[in-house]
């Protein structure tokens, strides 16, 4: 993930509900939340303009990390989208990690599964299950 850095690849995004990606360079995932919130008329510090937009249903992605709230098919099926869509540097990862901050958890995913062209976001079909996957306590 360092040499992307280097190399001036920025993966930090936001992910609208609607898979809208959003860059969000460097760590300003809260400035760009706060922008978000701006757009829509409503003043908010960015800290929780962030947590509003988790709330929300939007995906934060840092890197190998996609932090949400609470699990559901079109969730998985924007995490798989944009991980098809940003190839070029997941197919150097070995995982990515999932974060459901609503539950409390994060687990680890094998990227190859979901870069399958056929890859789908129904569990059984990309080889895992979530709700069966090793759970790691929180950071």
């Amino acid at each position: 993930m360092w040499w992307y850095r280097q190399a001036g690849i920025d993966m930090n995004y936001w992910i609208s509900p609607d898979g809208t990606e959003i860059p969000a360079p460097g760590v300003s995932h809260s400035g760009v939340a706060a922008g978000v919130m701006l757009s829509r008329g409503v003043e908010m510090d960015p800290t929780l303009a962030l947590q509003r937009l988790i709330k929300e249903g939007w995906i934060r992605v840092s890197y190998d990390m996609f932090e949400l709230r609470g699990f559901s098919e079109a969730r998985k099926t924007l995490i798989v989208a944009f991980v098809q869509r940003h190839r070029e540097y997941y197919e150097t990862q070995p995982d990515i990690e999932i974060d459901d901050v609503k539950r409390g958890y994060s687990q680890r995913v094998p990227t190859e599964s979901l870069l399958e062209p056929e890859a789908k976001p129904v569990e059984e079909e990309m080889g895992f299950h979530f709700s069966l996957a090793e759970k790691h306590p929180k950071k």
